[in-house]
């Protein structure tokens, strides 16, 4: 019998994301001053968005930015993804604030999270 979903076919890329840490200072307008150390983490998933089905489109902003991508994030990652720059494929991205999370033990897989991220032109 041949299994429905096998989890070993499907592997992610290698996807660099630029943690943000606070560093306790403040800058002339008062805003946090943090610093982006990158840290890169395997076997993300990466999937082109269709906008139609993907996002809601309240999520389409007036400023002209385009969605990109849809990052698959693996179980094992326990990061912050939400606000933070990543790079892959020769271009960097900004995700947005908005994560979806799953029952880690309903999804079969090593994923589980999924975050837009958005290409800025």
């Amino acid at each position: 019998m041949i299994p429905l979903f096998n989890p070993h076919l499907i592997r992610g890329v290698s996807v660099t994301l630029y943690v943000r840490t606070d560093t306790g200072e403040r800058d002339a307008f008062g805003r946090a001053v943090v610093t982006e150390t990158p840290t890169v983490i395997e076997n993300v998933l990466v999937q082109p968005l269709q906008r139609t089905t993907d996002v809601p489109t309240e999520s389409v902003n007036i400023t002209g930015e385009k969605t990109s991508y849809i990052l698959g994030i693996p179980k094992t990652d326990a990061h912050d993804w939400k606000n933070c720059r990543v790079s892959f494929f020769g271009d960097t991205f900004r995700t947005e604030s908005a994560e979806w999370q799953g029952i880690e033990a309903m999804i079969p897989g090593d994923w589980n999270r999924k975050i837009v991220c958005r290409k800025y032109d």
